[in-house]
């Protein structure tokens, strides 16, 4: 992309592209939950654009690549979208009211331990991206946080544990959807609720 050699792609162009494409995967998946998909996939193209943009350093250089800004299963913009949406739909399908005042010992997995470290670091990491004026700071803390989450689902299941089991790794959850989702709107994304 290069203006002097005549090769300036415009922003619109890659939007249009992007949501064309986020489209086409969507309707081929069997798992599309939303009656809303031209709305969803505006969305995903516009957090799959933004993402690959501040994913690395803002004075280093990257190539661009549809398949890496558009990936369900990579770090992505598309990748963060589908891990809040996830969990959204965890939280409200797991059959188990929210409590806030749980038993902290049936946390005894590794898996919720890491988990609620990570959470724990979010204020941390929002003063370094202050300070260094470095969104990639804030995006690979999405990305750790979202390949914890996904490892959690296997480990921490809710459905059909005991209710204080299950109260207590809701919350985990809920607190990291709570945490990935001031992230993404840090950083300027509008988390989905349902994909």
């Amino acid at each position: 992309m290069s203006s002097r050699r005549g090769t300036v792609v415009f922003l619109r162009d890659i939007l249009d592209e992007a949501r064309e494409r986020i489209l086409q995967s969507m309707k081929e998946r069997k798992t599309t939950k939303t009656e809303d998909i031209e709305r969803v996939a505006d969305v995903l193209a516009v957090s799959g654009v933004m993402v690959q943009d501040m994913k690395g350093r803002r004075n280093n250089n990257y190539t661009f690549s549809w398949d890496r800004m558009l990936s369900f299963s990579a770090d992505s913009g598309v990748f963060l979208q589908y891990a809040h949406a996830r969990l959204c739909s965890l939280i409200a399908n797991c059959g188990v009211a929210m409590s806030s005042e749980v038993d902290v010992s049936c946390l005894n997995s590794d898996s919720a331990h890491q988990l609620l470290l990570v959470v724990a670091r979010y204020p941390e990491l929002v003063e370094e991206t202050l300070m260094t004026l470095e969104p990639c700071h804030i995006v690979q803390y999405l990305f750790k946080l979202s390949h914890l989450i996904n490892a959690a689902y296997s480990n921490l299941p809710v459905k059909g544990e005991a209710t204080e089991v299950a109260q207590a790794r809701l919350l985990v959850f809920d607190s990291a959807r709570q945490v990935l989702c001031n992230g993404m709107k840090l950083i300027g994304l509008q988390p989905l609720h349902q994909m």
